[in-house]
C-alpha cells in the first residue's frame, strides 16, 4: 500500500491544492458579496452555478479528454479555473460572477474525472478502498484546510483571489511533472435516474438531500457566522473545522450501520441533523467558541449522510450495476446542491441567520421520515448480505471505479430491485 501511495503521491498534491483553492474561494466569494452588497437571492444563485458546473462536467469531460489527452486537459482547466478566479474582482456582478462559478464548477469537475480515472488505472482492485479512503481524506483536510487561508488578506481586496489562482495553478505542477504513464481515455458513466428510482428510492433521496443540505452549509454558512458577529479569523476556524469534522464519525457509524437496519440508521442520522440544526441555531448565539464547538457536532454528523445513503443502494444492487448506479446517486447528490444554496439563501433573506438551519431541518426531517416509512414496507437486508460501509464524499462519476463495492463479488445474494429499497 505504502509503495503504491507513493507512486501516486504527485497526484493527491494537485488534487489537495485543488480543493485548498476550491474551500477558499467558495467562503470568500461568499463574503465578498455579502460586503458589496449582493442580494442573498443572488448569492444563492452565484453559488449554485458551481453545482450546475459539475453537473455538466462529467457529460463533456470524457469527450475532451479523448481529443486532448489527460495531462493537456487538466493544464486547460487549471487555466480556466485560475482565470475564473482572477476576473472575480475585475468584474463585480452578480450574472458574471455566476458565469464565473459556473466555469469553475465545469473545469474543478474536469480536473477531478482526471484525477479520478488516473488512480483508478494504477490502483489494483485489493487496494482500492485504501486508496478511495485517502482521497476522501484529502478532499475534506483540503477543502476544510482552504479556510485557514481567509486569514491571509481581507475579503474586500484582491489578495485572497490572487492565491486562490495560484493554488489552480500550481496544482498543475505535480500532474504534468508526474512519470505515471496516462490511463485510457475514459467512458461516461451516463446515469438512469429512473432505473436508480427503481433500484433504491431510499439511496436516490439520501443522496440528494446528502447534497442538498451540504452545499447549503458550505455556501451559506459564511454569511451565517458573519451574521452572529464572528469575524474573519473565527469563520476561517467555523468552516474549516465544520468541514474536516465530517471525517470523524463516518467509521464508526458507518461500521454500525453493517450490522443494523441501513434504513433505521439514515433515520436516525438524519432525525440527528435536525437535532443539530436547533442546537445551531441557539449555541451560536453565544460567541464564537460555543459556535465553533456546535459546527464541528453538526459537521461530524451532517456528512455521513451520503455514505450511508450509497451504502444503502450498494445492498440493493447487483454488483455488475453499482458503478452505473453510483453515477446516477452522484447526479442525485449534485442535483440537491444546485438547490441547497438557493433554498438556503433566499430563506435567510426572508426569516434571518436561522433560515439557513431551519431549511436543513426541513431536509433532514423530510429525509428521516421517508426513511422510516421505506423501513416500514419491507424487511431489512441480512446482514450477511450487505455490501459493506465505505466512507466517502460526493466527487464525480470517475470516482465510483475506486469503490471496491463495484468489484463483482460472485457469493453475494442479490437482492430483487425494489424489495428492500
Amino acid at each position: 500500500m505504502n509503495r503504491h501511495l507513493r507512486q501516486l503521491t504527485a497526484l493527491f498534491l494537485g488534487f489537495g491544492l485543488l480543493m485548498m483553492a476550491s474551500g477558499l474561494i467558495n467562503s470568500l466569494l461568499v463574503l465578498r458579496m455579502g460586503s458589496e452588497g449582493f442580494a442573498l437571492a443572488s448569492t444563492g444563485l452565484v453559488m449554485s452555478a458551481h453545482a450546475v458546473g459539475f453537473l455538466v462536467g462529467p457529460f463533456v469531460i470524457p469527450r475532451l479528454i479523448h481529443r486532448v489527452g489527460h495531462i493537456r486537459l487538466f493544464a486547460i482547466l487549471a487555466t480556466v479555473a485560475a482565470a475564473a478566479t482572477l476576473a472575480h474582482p475585475l468584474l463585480i456582478h452578480p450574472l458574471a460572477w455566476l458565469l464565473f462559478r459556473a466555469a469553475t464548477g465545469v473545469a474543478l469537475a474536469g480536473c477531478a474525472m482526471i484525477l479520478e480515472s488516473w488512480l483508478n488505472h494504477r490502483t489494483p482492485s485489493e487496494m482500492r478502498g485504501g486508496i478511495l479512503g485517502s482521497y476522501m481524506m484529502v478532499n475534506y483536510l483540503g477543502f476544510g484546510g482552504g479556510q485557514f487561508l481567509l486569514l491571509a488578506g481581507e475579503p474586500s481586496g484582491f489578495e485572497l483571489f490572487s492565491i486562490a489562482a495560484i493554488l489552480f495553478t500550481v496544482a498543475l505542477l505535480p500532474v504534468a511533472a508526474t512519470r505515471i504513464g496516462e490511463p485510457e481515455r475514459p467512458a461516461p458513466h451516463l446515469p438512469s435516474l429512473r432505473r436508480l428510482w427503481r433500484l433504491s428510492p431510499l439511496g436516490t433521496v439520501g443522496c440528494f438531500a446528502a447534497g442538498f443540505i451540504g452545499t447549503a452549509f458550505i455556501a451559506a454558512g459564511p454569511l451565517f457566522a458573519r451574521a452572529r458577529g464572528l469575524d474573519t479569523p473565527d469563520i476561517a476556524l467555523f468552516m474549516g473545522l465544520g468541514v474536516m469534522a465530517g471525517l470523524a464519525l463516518q467509521i464508526p457509524i458507518g461500521r454500525l450501520s453493517d450490522r443494523v437496519d441501513r434504513r433505521r440508521m439514515i433515520a436516525a442520522v438524519a432525525y440527528a441533523v435536525v437535532g443539530a440544526a436547533a442546537v445551531m441555531m441557539i449555541v451560536t448565539r453565544f460567541g464564537a467558541g460555543p459556535a465553533i464547538g456546535a459546527v464541528m457536532l453538526y459537521g461530524g454528523i451532517a456528512f455521513v449522510l451520503y455514505p450511508l445513503s450509497v451504502a444503502h443502494a450498494n445492498d440493493v444492487v447487483a454488483p455488475g450495476e453499482a458503478v452505473t448506479m453510483s453515477a446516477g446517486l452522484i447526479f442525485a447528490s449534485g442535483t440537491g446542491a444546485t438547490l441547497g444554496p438557493i433554498f438556503a439563501t433566499n430563506a435567510m433573506s426572508v426569516i434571518g441567520a436561522d433560515g439557513l438551519f431551519m431549511v436543513i431541518g426541513l431536509a433532514a426531517g423530510g429525509l428521516g421520515s421517508f426513511a422510516v416509512w421505506r423501513a416500514l414496507e419491507a424487511a431489512p437486508v441480512p446482514e450477511t448480505e450487505r455490501s459493506g460501509f465505505v466512507p466517502m464524499a460526493p466527487a464525480t462519476p470517475a470516482a465510483v471505479d475506486l469503490d471496491p463495492r463495484a468489484v463483482p463479488q460472485p457469493e453475494v445474494t442479490i437482492i430483487p430491485p425494489g424489495e428492500n429499497s
